[in-house]
């Protein structure tokens, strides 16, 4: 995938991983409404089984 792709239900966006300045694998992403992120505004995500996550939120085994 690249910047300013659009993606569906079930598209692998990427891996978790461990590197630099953490104690576990993880992942970060960010879902706008737009390209431009001076105009773009986020978008809140919801996960299956009507999961929906805020910053600092841990997700587990889906």
């Amino acid at each position: 995938m690249s910047e300013g792709d659009e993606v569906s239900a079930g598209d692998v966006l990427g891996l978790a991983g461990n590197s630099g300045n953490s104690s576990e694998p993880h992942i970060h992403f960010h879902v706008a409404d737009g390209p431009d992120w001076k105009e773009a505004s986020s978008i809140r995500i919801k996960l299956e089984h009507g999961a929906e996550p805020v910053r600092g939120d841990a997700v587990t085994g889906f």
